[in-house]
């Protein structure tokens, strides 16, 4: 935050060109967030950690149930022991199989990203490219300060 704040990044860009979109249902679903069952205390966020059906709880992006049933699930396995070995091999080859298909998005993710740039370059110009560069060095730099300065700091005082 502190390196945004100093070399501001974003400056340059026209927001009268920023596409202006409906922010309505997000401030539907923040109300609704609100006033739900598992919002309002602390027992309510623990109880709501449980989930119903783990399937459900993947589909709607709930982490805290999802977390808690995979820790729960791996302790499972771990206490049957080697009778939970074909269970350990179907989950090494699902993990094989979601690992070879993220690798083939990422062979066409350049392609997309030129997408992406190709109608920036043309909704904003090619003076959008500079504070977008900006964007990448503030961001390389303040991770370089952070992997150095702070992470240094961490391990000479962890030696």
């Amino acid at each position: 935050i502190i390196f945004a704040n100093i070399f501001k990044p974003g400056s340059g860009i026209d927001p009268t060109k920023l596409p202006k979109g409906d922010v309505s249902k997000y401030t539907t679903n923040a109300e609704a967030a609100a006033h739900s069952t598992y919002g309002n205390h602390m027992i309510d966020t623990i109880v709501g950690i449980i989930p119903t059906n783990i399937i459900d709880a993947m589909a709607q992006g709930q982490l805290l149930p999802v977390i808690f049933f995979s820790v729960f699930f791996g302790l499972g396995i771990a206490a049957v022991g080697k009778r939970a070995e074909p269970v350990k091999l179907l989950l090494e080859g699902v993990l094989d199989v979601i690992f070879w298909m993220t690798n083939q998005i990422m062979k066409y993710a350049p392609i997309g990203v030129f997408a992406f740039m190709a109608v920036t370059v043309m909704t904003f110009g090619i003076d959008a490219l500079i504070p977008l560069l900006k964007l990448a060095l503030v961001v390389i730099g303040s991770m370089i300060f952070f992997i150095i300065v702070v992470l240094g700091t961490v391990a000479a005082m962890c030696k």
